[in-house]
């Protein structure tokens, strides 16, 4: 199902952004992640509830990781807009 949600090549492009900022901060990618979106308090995106105490405990450090600007460009500059797709 993934496949048919994630099949452009910026998408693979926003992963590898988030990965590489993810390997200078020494934080997991969801991390980031979630950094990210606590930085824009405009987006508002579903964020599905946690599974393994990890999760939860990611989610919880990621109010203490504080992204720089030049890392929220980085994020942001791969990302692409395609069509709602699931429906």
């Amino acid at each position: 199902y993934a496949v048919d949600l994630y099949d452009t090549p910026s998408d693979t492009e926003v992963i590898d952004a988030n990965r590489k900022i993810a390997s200078e901060l020494g934080a997991p990618p969801a991390q980031v992640a979630l950094a990210w979106l606590l930085s824009r308090p405009a987006v508002a995106a579903p964020i599905l509830g946690a599974t393994k105490i990890d999760h939860l405990e990611t989610a919880v450090e990621s109010l203490d990781l504080k992204l720089t600007p030049d890392h929220i460009t980085a994020l942001e500059a791969p990302y692409r807009a395609h069509s709602i797709k699931g429906m």
